[in-house]
């Protein structure tokens, strides 16, 4: 069973993410992401400002293991995070859903988590896709996450 951890500012439970997660559509490029980002954050405590620079070479797929630079670590210690099968599926999938859609919108970039449109999620500080999105899914679902 996973620990409940602080997300965006609450204390989400196992069954609040598990909701969440059943409610979102996989195959829908956003709502995919969406859910790959919130399964991170849950299972590996990143936040959501480290998402937002995530590239594709910090995925050791084979180990299953995030190795993060110190770049976009807020206290820019290297660190090395474990993900399970469940996260490797995800983000595999969602890796290929992102060249097709660098390629349509004719982007070059390796970032993990993108707009629709193949952008980074996040311009800055205050404006991050991801977490609006999070916020958006808890009211919508009266979920505390």
């Amino acid at each position: 069973m996973l620990k409940t951890k602080k997300f965006l500012g609450r204390r989400a439970t196992d069954q609040e993410i598990k909701i969440l997660l059943s409610l979102l559509d996989l195959t829908d490029f956003v709502q995919l992401r969406d859910a790959t980002a919130l399964l991170l954050m849950y299972k590996t405590g990143m936040r959501v400002g480290m998402l937002a620079n995530l590239k594709e070479e910090h995925i050791d797929f084979n180990g299953e293991l995030l190795r993060l630079a110190g770049e976009i670590v807020k206290n820019r210690e290297p660190l090395l995070l474990p993900f399970d099968e469940t996260l490797a599926q995800l983000l595999s999938v969602l890796v290929n859903k992102n060249d097709e859609i660098r390629r349509t919108y004719k982007k070059d970039n390796k970032f993990v988590f993108l707009t629709k449109y193949g952008n980074q999620i996040a311009t800055g500080p205050s404006n991050n896709n991801i977490q609006k999105r999070l916020n958006r899914y808890a009211r919508e679902y009266g979920l505390r996450i």
